[in-house]
């Protein structure tokens, strides 16, 4: 299951959540993430905050990550939705499927 079980609905939170257990970021980082989602990313004063804590998260989820977190989505979701994942190879200029 995906989000919250009071909710039918689900947040970019809840996709990114399982890399806790995964070991991607620490649970610190993803509370620090959580808080300036809260606190309002269209918040002028708010916005370098939440620019900052998403990079953090980002700079730790790289292609293979990202790769992982789908996965549990697809099964959080019965495997309802799909993901086609590639990855430019520079040497090929080409995409490949991951």
């Amino acid at each position: 299951m995906i989000g919250s079980d009071t909710s039918d609905t689900f947040s970019p939170l809840d996709i990114l959540l399982p890399g806790i257990e995964l070991g991607f970021y620490s649970e610190d980082d993803f509370e620090m993430l959580k808080a300036s989602v809260s606190a309002g990313e269209r918040k002028e004063e708010n916005a370098t905050l939440y620019e900052d804590t998403w990079k953090s998260i980002m700079a730790k989820t790289g292609v293979e990550q990202q790769y992982a977190l789908l996965s549990v989505l697809e099964m959080g979701m019965e495997n309802k939705v799909a993901f086609n994942c590639y990855v430019y190879q520079s040497e090929t200029r080409k995409a490949a499927h991951f």
